[in-house]
């Protein structure tokens, strides 16, 4: 895909509607420059899972225009979500797995070498509880093993949904850190949140 896009992310008039009537997203226009960090703030049930799930295609129902790298998400669904790394709503875990088996199973999906799983383990403070099953994990550490398997592919885009549920002070300040060192690397972030 060409790079002659001034925003990363681009919505206009976006809107959404589960049902008549229920009415997810109204006119939602955001505009993203590459390797911004961009901080989705709102209420509980303002709609912000629900505009991360249409940048994902995850809704296709969807009215207005949404365009990733410069392209519109519908058109070239496949190549945006190669450059792209989620994590929405809780992570999706094997829990009766280590979190070492839960990265190899991610790297084998995504053709990715182990190295990978292991640098992205070392990043979010989880290599050595590595062989400890997920069923054994905090939420804190569910959460941040979920944002690791998001960064396997070392993502251009890295999209998140409330990244700091569930992680205690500490963790939060982490997780701030590492997304500023992403940005800074050129990674655009795009993140939700209910806490200002």
């Amino acid at each position: 895909m060409a790079h002659n896009y001034q925003y990363l992310i681009e919505t206009e008039a976006l809107s959404f509607a589960y049902h008549p009537g229920q009415q997810a997203l109204a006119q939602v226009s955001l505009q993203v420059k590459p390797g911004a960090i961009y901080g989705f703030i709102g209420q509980n049930g303002a709609g912000k899972t629900t505009a991360i799930k249409v940048l994902l295609s995850l809704l296709d129902n969807y009215e207005g225009k949404v365009h990733i790298f410069g392209a519109d998400i519908r058109k070239k669904r496949k190549e945006i979500l190669a450059r792209t790394g989620s994590l929405v709503e809780e992570p999706a875990l094997y829990h009766h797995l280590t979190g070492w088996e839960n990265m190899l199973n991610r790297s084998l999906l995504l053709r990715l070498p182990k190295s990978r799983a292991e640098e992205a383990l070392r990043q979010l403070g989880l290599f050595d509880a590595r062989h400890k099953k997920v069923s054994a994990y905090s939420q804190g550490m569910r959460q941040r093993l979920g944002i690791a398997q998001a960064l396997m592919s070392s993502p251009e885009l890295l999209i998140l949904d409330e990244p700091t549920n569930s992680l205690d002070p500490n963790g939060i300040r982490e997780i701030r850190q590492l997304l500023a060192n992403l940005a800074a690397g050129g990674v655009t972030v795009f993140l939700s949140s209910h806490v200002l």
